[in-house]
């Protein structure tokens, strides 16, 4: 039982290993082009998350900017487009604009803001359920 922690634990350190390297090749190799190195950040991070679809914020002056987004459902980019989040008590902008370094929100139906009827939260989770189920 031991080895086999031990042997999962070496290969998910191995594949943020190799994650890292790759974007750091990237940056190597795009100096002074930001766009390849958040596309291969948020690449790497989905891959390592096993996640369906991702987005990479920034912040500004102005709030949360997305510089990459990967694999995200075309209804869910359109309501995001015409919704902006708003940084609602407790919602991942708010939490991020507060200073939180990561945010993992393992399961978005598992969440207050959800429960409450978030729009912005109910509305990623029909799409991650859309993504999975289309596979």
């Amino acid at each position: 039982m031991e080895n086999a922690r031990l042997i999962t634990e070496t290969r998910e350190a191995l594949a943020q290993q190799t994650a890292t390297a790759e974007v750091l090749q990237v940056i190597n190799s795009s100096p002074g082009d930001l766009t390849p190195v958040f596309d291969a950040m948020l690449e790497k991070a989905k891959r390592l998350c096993r996640a369906e679809f991702g987005e990479f914020f920034v912040t500004d002056n102005k709030g949360l900017r997305a510089v990459a987004v990967r694999g995200v459902p075309a209804a869910f980019a359109e309501f995001r487009h015409r919704n902006p989040a708003p940084p609602a008590p407790g919602s991942i902008t708010a939490r991020i604009l507060a200073g939180e370094p990561v945010i993992h929100v393992a399961d978005v139906k598992d969440d207050d803001l959800y429960r409450r009827g978030n729009l912005h939260r109910r509305a990623l989770s029909i799409s991650a359920e859309r993504a999975h189920f289309s596979r």
